[in-house]
């Protein structure tokens, strides 16, 4: 494993195996958990759906009786606006690969609902996120960890590039209107995603390199990905092998 500070606040790991990356993940989250747990009695946590490969899945089901998933609460970073049947369902995707195989309850899972119209949904999930935190008018929501991915275009959760969302520093979740995916999205905001105290992207594959170049080593705030700046918060970047190639030729020379 290769470890680069990027600054106080943002660290690479470059692992030769993918299995590593998966490895390091259920580290930091039993970690993180409990330490949150000891201090505030439960540990929450927000997943990207498509973005986490179903091998961190199976490895969270196989720690899974030693887990106390009686204080940990799940949330989705983002949903397509399709049915909870549909294959694009993020809940469905988790659901299937780790919800099923675990002992949680009901109340501890926060999916986002899609009865009703995107907007309409958006703001029902934010009121959700003001209730279970307890939130005070102008205050964010802190999560304890935030997993995210990083698509080909820059874009992250469900906020891509161009769009009048990202200037949105006030909403905790946005509906997102993109004409090159099929079907809208609901998605934290920039408001939430920045207040996390620990940011996790995962990169993995070839077809990643290039963009991973561009938001870790060029810092091009084009790029949604690029806008994740934790306020008070921990950002880390784990990549395999073929993910980082890119990374100023050499893996320990990133800045």
């Amino acid at each position: 494993m290769t470890h680069v500070n990027l600054n106080e606040n943002k660290e690479v790991f470059i692992f030769k195996e993918k299995n590593k990356v998966w490895d390091f993940i259920i580290n930091e989250w039993i970690n993180i958990s409990k330490e949150a747990i000891k201090s505030r009695g439960k540990f929450c946590v927000a997943l990207s759906g498509r973005e986490i490969p179903f091998g961190l899945y199976r490895k969270l089901v196989d720690c899974s009786p030693t887990l106390p998933w009686d204080k940990i609460d799940i949330f989705l970073v983002d949903e397509h606006f399709v049915h909870f049947d549909r294959l694009e369902s993020n809940y469905r995707l988790i659901q299937e690969n780790l919800l099923d195989h675990i002992n949680i309850p009901e109340d501890n899972v926060h999916f986002i609902d899609i009865k009703y119209y995107p907007k309409f949904c958006a703001k029902k999930y934010e009121n959700e996120l003001i209730r279970l935190f307890n939130l005070k008018p102008r205050e964010f929501p802190r999560f304890d960890l935030i997993m995210l991915g990083i698509g080909e275009d820059g874009h992250t959760a469900s906020l891509f590039p161009g769009l009048s969302v990202l200037r949105n520093r006030k909403s905790l979740v946005v509906a997102v209107d993109y004409k090159k995916v099929d079907e809208p999205r609901i998605s934290l905001g920039f408001s939430v995603i920045n207040n996390a105290a620990k940011v996790i992207f995962m990169v993995t594959g070839t077809n990643k390199a290039s963009i991973a170049r561009r938001v870790i080593q060029d810092k091009d705030y084009s790029l949604p990905a690029s806008m994740v700046e934790t306020i008070q918060g921990k950002i880390y970047f784990l990549l395999d092998d073929e993910a980082s190639c890119f990374l100023g030729g050499a893996k320990g020379r990133l800045v």
